[in-house]
């Protein structure tokens, strides 16, 4: 009997304990459950609170920018980076340090924005075009072909974008790739005026030039003569030692039959690079008509040396 109670009392003790120890961890969980839940809430509000000042400070950015003072953009945008590194932030401080003429600066924001910015963050765009045309302007040529890429990839590829594409993969002699962004991208949208002064602007192969310019000059307005020739006299330059250099002998021909070089700013050197063109081609009598008319035109030095040598 005394055992019996003995058992039923220790039962009683470890019961009560057992149930002590429950509520103990059930206000616990409780406790813990409150302290979550309290740390969520104040993590919301300084989100919120952090995205409400974010927002701010980039309203308060685009209206100095809209204002076009780029100086007071980048000095502001400078002052909350060193607050909160915001993507956004360098957005504005790089595009503005592109107007102000500090590629190194803009380069170096703008790249760090777009390791940054979402894929689809609608600044990229903007990003990316400015970014081209620093690295342009820097002949940075791979990255000009890389932003030019990604652009293309998001389709946001321009004629202008796709243009200093080709021209960057001819500076880097990626010749192959530079035909096949001029047959697939730029040949059907391009006229030829557009076509040879891209050409000549490229340093592009002989062909190209030749092909372009009698293009245009087929079509050409009076109003173009001035560029047209300019234009036509840079093609010579360029290939004038080329052994190829003979195939402008058609544009030539159609420049000097046509008489129009006479009427231009720069007729000594088109006259000049006509003598060049016929010299190229053994033509050595036209050669010397256009080289004396390049002297008596302007006195062209070159002019007189070729004719001293020939």
């Amino acid at each position: 009997m005394i055992a019996h109670d003995r058992t039923r009392l220790m039962a009683s003790l470890f019961f009560d304990v057992y149930e002590e120890n429950d509520m103990t961890m059930h206000l616990r969980q409780r406790a813990v459950l409150m302290l979550f839940s309290f740390f969520c809430f104040f993590s919301l509000i300084v989100c919120l609170s952090s995205c409400s000042h974010t927002a701010s400070n980039l309203k308060k950015l685009d209206e100095v920018f809209s204002a076009g003072d780029y100086a007071g953009t980048m000095e502001m945008a400078s002052q909350y980076l060193h607050q909160d590194l915001q993507c956004g932030y360098l957005l504005y401080k790089g595009v503005s340090a592109s107007f102000l003429g500090l590629p190194d600066e803009s380069s170096r924001c703008l790249e760090l924005y777009l390791a940054m910015a979402a894929e689809n963050d609608e600044g990229r765009p903007l990003a990316l075009r400015t970014l081209l045309d620093v690295a342009t302007q820097t002949q940075k040529y791979q990255q000009v072909v890389s932003v030019a890429y990604e652009l293309e990839d998001i389709g946001q590829g321009t004629q202008k974008s796709r243009m200093e594409l080709y021209k960057a993969l001819i500076a880097t002699n990626e010749q192959e790739q530079a035909d096949k962004v001029l047959n697939d991208l730029l040949a059907t949208t391009l006229t030829p005026k557009p076509l040879s002064l891209l050409a000549v602007d490229a340093k592009a192969a002989t062909s190209l030039l030749a092909a372009s310019l009698e293009m245009w000059f087929d079509g050409l307005a009076q109003e173009d003569a001035a560029l047209f020739l300019s234009t036509y006299a840079q093609a010579v330059e360029l290939v004038r030692f080329r052994s190829d250099g003979g195939i402008l002998l058609a544009v030539g021909e159609l420049v000097h039959d046509s008489g129009l070089y006479q009427d231009v700013r720069d007729a000594s050197l088109v006259a000049l690079c006509l003598g060049d063109l016929y010299a190229a081609s053994g033509q050595k009598v036209l050669a010397r008509r256009f080289w004396n008319e390049a002297v008596k035109l302007n006195g062209n030095i070159t002019a007189q040396g070729r004719l001293a040598a020939l």
